[in-house]
């Protein structure tokens, strides 16, 4: 016993000098240990299954719904200025029928679908006049055209089919000359498609905001050349709630939501989603495509998260919203806003290793805003903002950050395709994105399948899409990862830009179905879910 305690005496004593030896070197060397390593790469549990059935050659496709009456794929071809139709009543061999044109009044850019009602926003050719949301039947034809706001960038139907939602971007001129409003455009659609008219339509703008600017939340970015706050929001993605009360709107270079009451037909709040701390472990991001390795470490960065596309869903009773965090700059004839860090000069005081910083190999590759860091404008940056959170997040109804995914994306790329990590979406280039953005986070579709949740979040560079279990909002389990894209020849489906879950009762299989378009390879691709076999899904 007593030679027990002594080495035990002995063993803690050695571990105490340790840990002296360390802090000492952590005060004498304090950037390095800024820098901890990752923790290792994410393995999938590998409940639900996601088996690629078929797909289709469309020439261009990035946005897709399924009018499930007629088991019709409505696709936005972006080639052809219009909107393709398969037969998809037998998804392991779609048909192709028709193409509706709609190049008169400029190019698709979102298609939804609810019950028996289909509708397409257009953008005007010049950014200076108002869009369009076209009705179509479900072979395509043309039933009723309405004005909505500048530049329709997306539109969805609400839950109980009542209405329709439109996120009218409006993004200024290249000389930034005109500025359009951003808006939202409410239509009653609870009649007949004949009944539709001008009256029937509500625009929700951000005027009521102007006078607040400096009061917004400072992660809000507001920062268009002589811009109002209504004239620079650009309302992106929009997401509803069950009960069709209340929508929740992504402004992705604002880095802000937008919350809608759906009864007054009015925004009521703007919420800034913060930024996230790269030198944070766990958050970790590889930022140079000039050092020839992958390394996904710590680094005094600040993301913006910028979501992309959201989604709602329900879990005991509470709402929640799950984002893909894209990230986006401004980049116009007389602005632009995006810099590598190399470009910039550094605060001696914030950054005494500035020179090692910005070397290549490091963060001087690495692309960030010159809207933000330089807080009291003397040229001097004292904090470095990159695009993006290479993530998805899970948020509250107000806004408020529940989870992140962290650095998982890129730790789980890496350990499975080192020699494509970080590729962009056009060609097989090791770390071509590391610099900026990197897989790229595009949108998300969330569906239940037997009482569990998931997130199917698609990766415009990488090509792949990542599945998450959400049923427990807070403590997320990484599912799934699938892709059919073909890094040795260049080949497969490539730049997803559109995903779309089905469940079983508007499935043609009978079974949850998924549905990506992919803009790049301008295919959409058909996957069938299903629980492993020796798996039960339950509460």
């Amino acid at each position: 016993m007593n030679m027990l305690t002594r080495r035990s005496g002995q063993d803690s004593r050695r571990h105490d000098c340790l840990l002296l030896s360390v802090a000492i070197i952590a005060i004498a060397n304090h950037f390095s240990v800024a820098f901890a390593e990752s923790p290792a790469p994410p393995q999938p549990r590998g409940h639900l299954e996601v088996l690629p059935i078929a797909g289709y050659e469309h020439g261009g496709a990035e946005i897709s719904a399924f009018h499930a009456p007629s088991k019709h794929l409505l696709t936005v071809n972006g080639q052809k200025k219009g909107i393709d139709v398969l037969d998809l009543s037998n998804p392991a061999s779609p048909k192709y029928l028709t193409t509706s044109l709609l190049e008169d009044l400029g190019s698709p850019t979102s298609v939804a679908v609810s019950s028996d009602m289909i509708a397409v926003a257009v953008m005007n050719a010049d950014k200076t006049k108002k869009g369009h949301v076209v009705f179509l039947g479900p072979d395509g034809q043309r039933l009723k055209t309405l004005e909505v706001g500048y530049e329709p960038d997306m539109l969805t139907f609400a839950p109980n089919g009542k209405l329709l939602l439109v996120a009218n971007e409006a993004e200024p001129t290249d000389d930034y000359t005109v500025d359009p409003r951003g808006s939202i455009s409410i239509i009653d659609v609870s009649g007949p498609v004949e009944s539709l008219n001008p009256s029937r339509i509500t625009n929700a703008g951000f005027e009521k905001f102007d006078s607040q600017k400096n009061q917004l939340d400072p992660s809000i970015r507001i920062f268009g050349q002589n811009a109002s706050v209504s004239q620079d929001l650009e309302p992106e993605y929009i997401a509803i709630s069950a009960d069709s009360k209340t929508a929740w709107v992504t402004c992705q270079e604002n880095n802000a939501f937008a919350i809608l009451d759906l009864e007054k037909k009015v925004v009521t709040k703007l919420v800034g989603c913060g930024f996230k701390d790269h030198s944070l472990t766990g958050n970790g991001l590889d930022v140079s495509d000039k050092d020839n390795t992958i390394n996904i470490r710590s680094w005094p960065v600040k993301g913006i998260y910028q979501p992309d596309g959201i989604a709602a869903f329900e879990v005991s009773g509470n709402t929640y919203l799950v984002t893909a965090n894209e990230g986006d700059h401004r980049s116009y004839e007389t602005f632009n806003e995006m810099r590598r860090v190399s470009e910039l000069k550094l605060d001696p005081n914030a950054f005494p290793n500035a020179e090692e910083l910005q070397k290549d190999e490091n963060l001087g590759r690495l692309q960030v805003t010159t809207v933000n860091g330089d807080q009291n404008r003397d040229g001097l940056f004292e904090e470095l903002y990159c695009f993006g959170g290479r993530s998805f997040s899970i948020w509250s109804n107000e806004g408020k950050l529940v989870y992140d995914s962290g650095d998982q994306f890129e730790r789980y790329l890496a350990d499975q395709y080192p020699k494509f990590f970080n590729s962009d979406h056009e060609k097989a280039d090791f770390e071509g994105r590391s610099k900026h953005k990197g897989c790229e986070p595009e949108t998300v579709a969330v569906g239940r399948i037997a009482n569990r949740v998931y997130a199917f979040v698609v990766l415009e560079r990488m090509g792949g899409i990542m599945v998450y279990d959400v049923t427990a909002p807070s403590a997320p389990v990484f599912e799934n990862y699938v892709t059919t894209r073909d890094f040795q020849n260049n080949a497969g489906d490539n730049g997803p830009e559109g995903v779309m879950f089905l469940s079983a009762e508007k499935s043609p299989t009978g079974r949850p179905m998924l549905i990506v378009s992919y803009e790049i390879s301008g295919t959409t691709r058909y996957y069938d879910l299903q629980p492993r076999a020796d798996v039960v899904l339950n509460e």
